[in-house]
């Protein structure tokens, strides 16, 4: 194989092929200059310098390697073939693959997953990340906020404390209702929280307290979502025929769900028949679910800082 002793010439090959560095010719392979500028053209130079050649181990090599290939973070198994240099704790060449590839977090040492500016660079671009963080970071307030905004999914992997922290919830559960799973015991019975949570997804009631799936206005805003959440609901609402009528007419699929005693009833005369009957029948007093959903989300949309704005606050006339 022929020695490559153009700087240009060697350039494309090792652009091309990392592994041609050992047909560049010596003076090239000590060329700080010259092995910079290809570890900026090919991050993966850096495994193919000689051990016995110190800018193996030149820090401004490394980070150029590292920000055109992050990978190499986790590729290299944080270290480069045992010389010493332990990219995993190197907080720059974290920071810069954190910055383009966030789950390589969890390649990162142990004192780096517990730096609060490598984490948060991490999880403002991807929240999900929090997973990878130290239990220290999963247990920051401001760590686990701003990754709840970023993916409110990303409540999941909150410590218990902040899994019990209102504000934090209610960002995790205001655009995805399935994420009350992960709140406390205390927040699942919680009436602004399942509300807000019922309004974005109403299967989310199957994570309420059963206080609440006893509890009537929550439950319709349930059910005001496909029916099927009427599932979710408790005996007693799954027999009360303003909470059926709402679920049916969204889905008849919802019939599954109705009490034996209300089924009977409804299969007697025609689901048609009888949600035309129960319509007529209960105009001075059927709930306007349109408008108390309305008002529902609006009261989920407002400022997180004012909790005085409650379920309590929105008005089903009856």
């Amino acid at each position: 194989m022929k020695k490559y002793t153009d700087r240009k010439e060697a350039l494309e090959a090792v652009t091309k092929n990392a592994s041609n560095l050992q047909y560049v010719s010596e003076e090239l392979q000590n060329d700080k200059e010259f092995i910079l500028e290809a570890a900026q053209s090919n991050g993966s130079v850096v495994l193919h310098i000689p051990v016995s050649n110190n800018l193996r181990r030149d820090n401004d090599i490394l980070l150029a390697a590292i920000d055109q290939k992050p990978n190499l973070l986790r590729v290299i198994d944080h270290r480069l073939n045992n010389d010493n240099v332990a990219l995993d704790n190197n907080k720059e060449a974290v920071l810069i693959a954190v910055r383009k590839v966030p789950y390589l977090l969890e390649y990162a040492s142990g004192r780096l997953k517990n730096d609060r500016e490598v984490v948060l660079e991490a999880i403002e671009r991807n929240g999900l990340v929090l997973e990878r963080a130290s239990e220290e970071m999963r247990n920051d307030r401001d760590i686990v906020y701003a990754a709840v905004s970023e993916n409110c999914k990303a409540l999941q992997f909150a410590s218990d404390r902040l899994q019990d922290d209102k504000e934090i919830v209610f960002e995790a559960v205001k655009d995805n209702g399935y994420n009350l799973e992960f709140a406390s015991e205390r927040l699942q019975a919680d009436r602004d929280i399942v509300l807000t949570a019922v309004c974005a997804n109403g299967a989310a009631l199957q994570y309420a307290s059963d206080k609440l799936k006893d509890d009537k206005e929550i439950v319709l805003a349930a059910v005001h979502d496909g029916g099927y959440p009427l599932k979710y609901a408790s005996e007693e609402l799954r027999n009360d025929k303003d909470v059926v009528l709402a679920a049916v007419q969204q889905n008849e699929i919802a019939l599954q769900f109705v009490s034996p005693e209300l089924l009977n009833e409804i299969d007697s005369i025609g689901t048609d028949k009888w949600i035309k009957q129960e319509l007529e029948n209960n105009k001075k007093r059927f709930i306007d679910l349109k408008e108390a959903i309305r008002q529902a989300k609006e009261l989920s949309r407002s400022n997180t800082d004012d909790r005085s704005a409650t379920i309590d606050n929105v008005k089903f006339d009856r």
